[in-house]
């Protein structure tokens, strides 16, 4: 797996010592007193974010493919990121002009392309094809986890 090559390596390079190379002084100044508390491992941390950047890299990508249709998109991403989705399917199939029916399919297609995208970069990480599946477990798991 490509992320655990980079994982040994950045965990194995001194703190203090990356820092000084790779970040500017002023940037480190009170970068990190409005993160949250919490109790993950930097091997946790580092998953998490490589994943996250992992999908935001795929919704990205997606978002690029739906140029054409971006006002559909800006009301299908909060049902792709499963993020505050305050409005319901008829509500915004409304504020489209399509029928309720018209907008779900449209959601299923966009989350089926997705999950197609996101399988075939996770599958550009790992060196064995038949560990994609159980390394897009991990991802997931990596998203969700809490402290």
């Amino acid at each position: 797996m490509k992320q655990a090559h980079v994982l040994s390596h950045t965990l194995s390079f001194p703190s203090n010592e990356w820092v000084s190379i790779y970040v500017p002084k002023w940037h480190t100044e009170g970068r990190y007193l409005n993160e949250p508390v919490h109790d993950m491992t930097a091997e946790r941390l580092f998953e998490r974010q490589w994943a996250l950047e992992l999908l935001q890299r795929v919704l990205t990508h997606l978002e690029s493919e739906a140029a054409n249709n971006s006002e559909l998109f800006k009301f299908l991403r909060p049902f792709l990121e499963g993020g505050d989705r305050s409005s319901t399917y008829r509500e915004i199939a409304g504020k489209l002009q399509m029928s309720e029916g018209a907008f779900k399919v449209a959601v299923s297609r966009y989350r089926r392309r997705y999950r197609d995208l996101l399988r075939d970069e996770v599958a550009s990480t790992v060196a064995d094809p038949a560990l994609v599946d159980d390394e897009g477990r991990q991802l997931i798991r990596s998203v969700t986890a809490t402290a």
